[in-house]
């Protein structure tokens, strides 16, 4: 059963503080004011979307022709608010800073107009740009841009950002450092501040947030191998933004010298600040001071489900030891040594002989002619059922003395699992299932008389991927034991991890880089219940004039006045809606709408 109720806010009456409208919008294209071109709306959103304008075309010999070539040119536009002593201070307000897009025309009655949209100069810059390349530190310490390899931060969950930092474009940033034993962990804060440096650091037009800041907004949330290759700019950031639980904004600035250009804007999970607008009851004359809401209309809505929220993190990762079973037809074997090292014209078919070895966990060496056995047994390694499928062998979580992962570690025995060794020679990782392949070329004296005598034997210390994905649940407290059940599912791969240490593993109770991210994940769902709640709240208001005051990312805790406070329902658990859209509506009015959201887009 849905319940939904509605407050709706009465305007006051504004025609005179409208009538006395001491401002004007300046349009400039390409630097030089344009009197035929006015500013119909500018809106103003969070992430990748940013600014969005519309102007009209109001000049009597406004021809579409001229319209498109100017859209089609993406003119630089700029708009300001000038001359204005309406309460909120503005003085000179560069309201936006863009490039046209499209031109439209629009037909009612006999009336024709001819509109022009908009969006803001960074998205026309940079909205384009794709992540190809990363910057990393080769074997002699120097930092280069190497254009072919893949942006992946923390590939296969190990650290892979480097110790110290370089600056790029004049911006101090950490890069990829992947040799062993590379560096520290990268966290969402450090992606960012790296992308900002490329991508955005070298456009003096954009004023960026310090890393400080966006390391005070994102904090050190840890993503575990994310891939950007491929992926676009703005929306990678939007992307980095939703793990840490922030957002960003892109605005328009005009410097004290007169320099245009914009600024990027980043805020918390909380908000950027919490404001309280005010409404004068109804019946009382328009007082300015009292008023800063001309009308809205304020919803919440609840229901009697018992709400479940599901997070679904990584799949989870276990270390263990395990043997392995030959990976090649032993129809193919033979006691001719020579006829398998690479020098033989036959190599080619006997390649995987005494060389090729496999955990057989998708059951595929089962068969004839291979005949090895059952299916590798995961079931009690991972804790449940597991799917037949082929898995690759990852690098331990155990690590050495000095920190570093032990790698994908192959021993070997010569006397049918009485005694092993680590393999001293070459060995490859499969990279299409568990297994590994010997390289060297000729086998090993002493590994090919145990291969011939059949006592040769091995194993494999490594981390093995689950069916399994690290999952938490909580309940809504607001009706815990509702008629019915509502489940919502959050995916969150890339932020939350589970990896721990089989008490199979040789290397068991030694020093390991374990996770366990369940806690973590657990406290980010009851944000997310404070913040998305069964009886959410949001809206409308509707200023009774422009006004720079109010920002994207701004949390209303209330409206004074009209005795409103936006505790959805729950006065025990305030959610304060965020203000997701700004818009300001040159039409008519001249006034400035904010939509309320418990969402930050």
């Amino acid at each position: 059963m849905m319940t939904s109720g509605t407050i709706i806010l009465r305007p006051r009456p504004a025609a005179a503080w409208r009538a006395r409208r001491p401002w004007r919008a300046a349009v400039q294209v390409e630097g030089a004011e344009t009197a035929g071109l006015s500013l119909v709306r500018v809106q103003q959103r969070a992430g990748a979307a940013g600014a969005r304008a519309t102007f009209e075309w109001t000049s009597r010999s406004a021809d579409f022709g001229n319209a498109r070539r100017l859209a089609n040119r993406g003119s630089r536009i700029r708009a300001r608010i000038v001359r204005s002593s309406w309460p909120g201070g503005i003085a000179d307000w560069p309201v936006f800073d863009g490039h046209l897009s499209a031109v439209r025309v629009e037909f009612d009655g006999g009336r024709r107009r001819v509109l022009l949209d908009a969006f803001d100069g960074v998205t026309h810059r940079h909205g384009g740009t794709r992540l190809v390349g990363r910057h990393g530190v080769g074997a002699d310490d120097s930092v280069a841009f190497i254009d072919a390899a893949r942006l992946i931060f923390n590939r296969d969950g190990r650290p892979t950002r480097s110790l110290s930092e370089a600056e790029i474009n004049g911006r101090l940033t950490y890069v990829c450092d992947e040799r062993p034993g590379g560096g520290a962990f990268w966290s969402v804060a450090d992606a960012i501040n790296y992308l900002l440096a490329v991508h955005l650091a070298s456009d003096e037009r954009i004023a960026l947030p310090s890393r400080q800041r966006v390391e005070s907004v994102c904090g050190q949330v840890r993503p575990r191998s994310l891939e950007l290759t491929g992926a676009g700019l703005l929306e990678s950031l939007e992307k980095l933004a939703d793990l840490a639980g922030a957002g960003f904004a892109i605005e328009p600035l005009q410097s004290l010298l007169g320099g245009a250009g914009w600024r990027m804007r980043w805020f918390g999970r909380g908000g950027d600040r919490i404001v309280v607008m005010r409404h004068q009851r109804a019946g009382a004359s328009m007082n300015p001071t009292a008023t800063n809401i001309a009308g809205g209309r304020l919803g919440f809505d609840h229901d009697d489900a018992r709400h479940v929220w599901i997070g679904l993190g990584e799949r989870e990762r276990v270390e263990s030891t395990f043997s392995l079973v030959a990976g090649w037809d032993p129809g193919l074997e033979s006691g001719d040594h020579r006829t398998f090292t690479r020098q033989s014209a036959g190599f080619a078919a006997v390649r995987d002989v005494y060389r090729r070895w496999v955990l057989n966990e998708s059951g595929d060496w089962s068969v004839e002619p291979f005949s090895r056995g059952p299916a590798a047994n995961l079931a009690d390694l991972f804790g449940g059922a597991t799917l037949l499928r082929p898995r690759r062998l990852l690098p331990c979580l155990s690590s050495d003395d000095d920190g570093r992962s032990r790698g994908v570690v192959v021993e070997v025995s010569y006397d049918s699992g009485a005694s092993w060794r680590r393999h001293p020679g070459r060995v490859e990782v499969l990279d299409n299932e568990a297994g590994v392949r010997i390289a060297d070329d000729p086998l090993p004296p002493d590994y090919w008389q145990a291969a011939v005598a059949g006592t040769l034997a091995v194993r494999v210390t490594a981390t093995l991927e689950s069916d399994r994905r690290l999952r938490v649940e909580r309940t809504d407290p607001v009706r815990p034991s509702g008629r019915r059940t509502v489940e919502h599912v959050v995916d969150l791969p890339g932020r939350f991890a589970r990896g721990r240490v089989d008490a199979g593993s040789q290397f068991a109770g030694g020093p390991a880089d374990e996770a366990d991210d369940r806690g973590a994940a657990a406290a980010m769902l009851d944000e997310l219940i404070a913040r998305h709640p069964s009886a959410a709240t949001g809206g409308r208001l509707e200023l009774p004039w422009l006004s720079a005051t109010w920002q994207v990312g701004d949390r209303v805790r209330g409206i004074g006045g009209a005795g409103l406070s936006f505790a959805a329902g729950d006065a025990d658990q305030p959610r304060e809606p965020l203000i997701a859209t700004v818009t300001h509506d040159l039409e008519g009015a001249w006034q400035t709408v904010l939509e309320l959201s418990l969402e930050p887009r």
